[in-house]
C-alpha cells in the first residue's frame, strides 16, 4: 500500500531535509515520495499540508509538513493528525522549518510526534529518544577577569589560608564556583575536586 501512495523520486527542498536529517539522527536509511491520497483529506487540511511518505525502521511513517509560518496550538496539531491517521496506517509525524522551545514541549506533553530538521525529533510510537542540538556561535572569550574571578585571585594570594571563604559575604557559593572556572580557563590556578568542594 506504500509503495503505491509514493511518487517517483522528488526533489523537494524540505524533503530532502527530513531525508537527510532523520539518516544523519537515527543512522536509517530513508526514501522518501509525495503521499497521493491527501485528496482523501478534509481541504483544510491539504491546503495547510505538504505530505510526504516513508519508512523508520520497517515503519510506515507520514510526514504532515506545515507550509504556514504562523504558530499552530499544539491541540490543533493533535486534532489534525489524528483526522491523518484516519487516512493513513502508520505513523503521522508533524513537521515543521521551526518552533518555539515552548510548542515543542508542549507537544511533547501530548505525546505528539514531531521533527524539525536539523534540529529536534520525537517520535514516541518508534521508541525514539528526543535529541536536540542548539546552533549557538561559540562565545568570544573575554579578555578581563570577572570582579568575582579577581577577588578570589587576590584573597588567594594574600590569604592562600582562608582562601575564598571570606568572600561567602560578597558572592554566592555559584558566583565563586564560576570564577574558579574562569580563573582556570586563564591559566592561572589549577582547580581540584576534594569531595564536593572545589579547591584552587
Amino acid at each position: 500500500m506504500l509503495e503505491k501512495a509514493l511518487q517517483p523520486a522528488i526533489t523537494d527542498d524540505m524533503a530532502e531535509q527530513l531525508r537527510s536529517y532523520i539518516q544523519t539522527t537515527l543512522h536509517q536509511p530513508v526514501q522518501l515520495g509525495h503521499w497521493n491520497d491527501a485528496t482523501s483529506l478534509p481541504a483544510f487540511l491539504s491546503h495547510r499540508y505538504d505530505f510526504f511518505a516513508g519508512s523508520i525502521s520497517r515503519q510506515s511513517c507520514l510526514f504532515a509538513v506545515d507550509r504556514h509560518s504562523t504558530s499552530i496550538r499544539p491541540k490543533e496539531v493533535a486534532r489534525h493528525l489524528i483526522q491523518m491517521e484516519r487516512a493513513f496506517e502508520g505513523v503521522v509525524i508533524y513537521a515543521a522549518q521551526r518552533l518555539s522551545a515552548d510548542r515543542r514541549a508542549r507537544l511533547i506533553a501530548k505525546g505528539v510526534p514531531f521533527i524539525i530538521p536539523r534540529n529536534q525529533l520525537y517520535i514516541p510510537q518508534l521508541a525514539l529518544d528526543l535529541r536536540e542540538y542548539f546552533h549557538a556561535r561559540p562565545q568570544p572569550r573575554s579578555e578581563q577577569l570577572s570582579p568575582a574571578a579577581q577577588s578570589v585571585l587576590f584573597c588567594h594570594i594574600l590569604q592562600p589560608s582562608s582562601s575564598a571563604k571570606s568572600l561567602h559575604d560578597s558572592y554566592s557559593a555559584m558566583s565563586i564556583g564560576r570564577a574558579y572556572k574562569e580563573l582556570a580557563l586563564f591559566g592561572l590556578a589549577e582547580v581540584t575536586k576534594q569531595g564536593r568542594a572545589n579547591k584552587i
